[in-house]
């Protein structure tokens, strides 16, 4: 092998030895697999040699300009496989610039310029009361003063959940539309062995829900949220309590997808979630930074 980097257009993808490369690569997420792609974004890749190594590229046009992106619900598109030496990141970023005159998304290896991001974690190999040893004094009091009202239901479908999420969360979230919350719908129907949908219950009154992916060893939390009640019942910290039950004593890794608001993640660490960063990678034209930058002050005048 020559160890050459290749760059696959979508069109001429071997799906087969993809995904058998996605299936044997540690570092590799559900996102890799073709089935979870495919619904979200056009994707092309690059692989060293004969797919020995590779990196999904997810492919997009904006105002007529070529992009590579962080597509919704998919937290991060990993080098997978064989590690590239200094001289391949050196080459894979040049190709990059090559393909797209945008270039911004997340992975794990540092190419170019990037922007270190928080990811917390957290492995459920210990017996639920190990883990729970590390939980924050203010999480186990709200725990006990919740878990004696509320009940945890596993659930086939997602349409009351992703609901909760949109009349909570989703004017936060303006990169989302109906037509994400609808593919990320359909996708759960469809593979329903790759998702676990849960409902929290006051009495008959469904008034939380997480989405969570599994995958490659790991629990994907994928949405969460609930209404004024929830809040005040502290639902959602009770329903991940209950998954990480659950889940304890497993090979599972529990990943919380986030997050760097710094409320969001100081949730997070309350159950002794650790980080385990990734990187946001801007390859973006200078020419393209300075346009978007023009725009901003033009709107904003």
């Amino acid at each position: 092998m020559n160890n050459e980097l290749i760059y696959i257009k979508h069109e001429d993808v071997d799906n087969e030895k993809w995904n058998h490369l996605v299936s044997l690569a540690s570092e590799a997420n559900i996102f890799c697999y073709d089935w979870y792609l495919n619904p979200f974004c056009k994707w092309d890749i690059v692989v060293l040699d004969d797919y020995e190594g590779g990196l999904v590229l997810p492919i997009g046009t904006r105002y007529g300009i070529k992009t590579i992106y962080q597509p919704n619900f998919i937290q991060k598109c990993n080098w997978i496989g064989k590690e590239l030496s200094d001289s391949h990141i050196n080459k894979l970023v040049l190709l990059l610039r090559s393909i797209a005159s945008h270039v911004r998304f997340n992975t794990n290896i540092p190419l170019g310029e990037v922007t270190q991001r928080t990811n917390l974690i957290l492995n459920l190999s210990d017996d639920i009361a190990m883990i729970r040893a590390n939980y924050s004094k203010s999480l186990k009091r709200n725990l006990k003063k919740s878990s004696a009202r509320l009940d945890l239901y596993e659930v086939s479908q997602p349409e009351n959940i992703i609901a909760l999420y949109q009349a909570r969360w989703g004017k936060l979230n303006p990169q989302l539309a109906s037509i994400d919350y609808n593919t990320l719908q359909q996708l759960i129907i469809a593979n329903p062995e790759r998702f676990d949908c849960f409902e929290i219950c006051l009495a008959d009154e469904c008034i939380a829900g997480m989405i969570i992916a599994k995958g490659k060893n790991r629990l994907h939390y994928i949405l969460g949220a609930g209404n004024d009640k929830a809040q005040e019942l502290n639902a959602v910290s009770y329903g991940l309590d209950a998954i990480l039950h659950k889940y304890s004593e497993s090979n599972y890794i529990f990943d919380f997808e986030g997050s760097s608001i710094p409320s969001v993640k100081s949730f997070y660490e309350r159950f002794g979630a650790v980080d385990e960063p990734f990187y946001q990678v801007d390859l973006t034209h200078r020419w393209i930074k300075t346009l978007k930058s023009f725009y901003k002050r033009l709107a904003k005048s």
